[in-house]
């Protein structure tokens, strides 16, 4: 029987249900990431693929459709600034993530062995009190969460396996970051949910989109279908976070 999101959310918090899910995350991490539901759900999905993925050899059909890939999408592309008041870029598409800092106080507080993230990992300048670029994969990323809120200034953590990269943005585009970086994670409906509300933020439509009060009385009169109204109220729900940028 497999392990539902309630029981994973459960374990998260004891050291040793953690150790024999498999999951390699200190206390603190545990604890900041059961209290992200955005983020822990995420990882457990990540988690839940991993743990229920077995080894298979492929049939003809399987080759063929592999050979499909999807088409990539932005998920989120913002300049903004870092912890130090430098300049910061982050950008999060289906498959990469990249951010990018100049250096000063916003360097990142902890990385633990690239060689761990996978070969097509390309990590580079990162050297302490120099800040640098980080370009992973997003298949590689377990989880996004923000473990300290200022005024001005937000550290974000970065959940890569047993790893962790931490640095600060603006408290601003914190948020906006983490949920584009987790929907990239989770893939499908949420993924494309938020590409779509970046596009629509990027156009310049956020104002023009129903809300989901407005989505709501379409479905009750029967003018949408639930798998729209559904989509769409997410997609609401995006642009209110996009709207802090």
């Amino acid at each position: 029987m497999g392990t539902s999101y309630e029981q994973f959310l459960a374990c998260l918090r004891n050291s040793t249900a953690r150790r024999l899910l498999g999951i390699e995350l200190t206390d603190k991490e545990a604890v900041v990431l059961a209290d992200d539901r955005d983020a822990a759900h995420a990882y457990y999905e990540v988690w839940l693929t991993t743990r229920n993925s077995t080894p298979a050899v492929p049939t003809r059909a399987d080759r063929q459709v592999s050979t499909a890939t999807p088409p990539e999408r932005t998920l989120l592309s913002i300049a903004t600034i870092g912890r130090g008041g430098e300049p910061a870029k982050v950008h999060v598409s289906t498959s990469r993530l990249f951010i990018s800092t100049t250096g000063g106080v916003s360097v990142w507080k902890a990385f633990l062995g690239a060689a761990t993230l996978g070969v097509s990992t390309a990590v580079t300048g990162i050297n302490a009190g120099v800040g640098g670029d980080l370009d992973i994969p997003i298949r590689a990323v377990s989880a996004a969460l923000i473990t300290k809120t200022g005024m001005a200034y937000s550290t974000i953590k970065i959940l890569v396996g047993g790893d962790a990269v931490e640095f600060g943005l603006a408290t601003t585009a914190s948020r906006s970051v983490v949920e584009a970086i987790n929907a990239a994670v989770s893939g499908g409906d949420r993924a494309s949910v938020a590409a779509d509300a970046w596009d629509i933020h990027k156009q310049g439509r956020a104002k023009q989109w129903p809300s989901e009060g407005q989505l709501r009385k379409q479905l009750r009169r029967g003018l949408i279908a639930q798998a729209r109204f559904e989509h769409d109220a997410a997609v609401a729900r995006a642009l209110q976070s996009l709207a802090m940028l």
